[in-house]
């Protein structure tokens, strides 16, 4: 099974800090999913901790982060990280990051079969929260 983890069911996206994730991806090592969708407060520093500590992450969703910027996406990896969500995040660059790190552009609709078998079957609920 997966590690996963979403804040939302700790804390209010609007009351996640940096510092908080911070914490969370140093401790957790192991995750394989990580959903901060629409946490604004969130910026770069976020991104390159779970760059530097997160090397198993196969899925990040970042959805509504309006501080995260294209320099710190492009720094995770394409080689490990098989999915990001980012729409819409408006201080990334979709096409430059898609672009530079060889990742494809799905549809909506191809979102919940893509993360199936990106997850070798498994969803969140699946997970659950870790």
């Amino acid at each position: 099974m997966y590690m996963g983890f979403r804040f939302r069911h700790i804390l209010p996206p609007s009351d996640i800090s940096d510092a908080s994730v911070s914490l969370i991806v140093e401790r957790c090592r192991n995750l394989r999913l990580l959903n901060l969708s629409n946490c604004a407060r969130l910026t770069d520093s976020t991104i390159l901790a779970i760059a530097e500590h997160c090397l198993n992450l196969k899925s990040l969703t970042i959805s509504g982060c309006r501080r995260i910027t294209t320099t710190s996406i492009m720094r995770l990896g394409s080689d490990r990280i098989g999915w990001v969500g980012m729409s819409p995040c408006p201080n990334v660059s979709f096409p430059e990051v898609c672009k530079t790190a060889n990742w494809k552009v799905i549809n909506t609709s191809e979102v919940p079969q893509f993360h199936l078998q990106l997850m070798g079957g498994q969803s969140w609920d699946d997970v659950g929260t870790a």
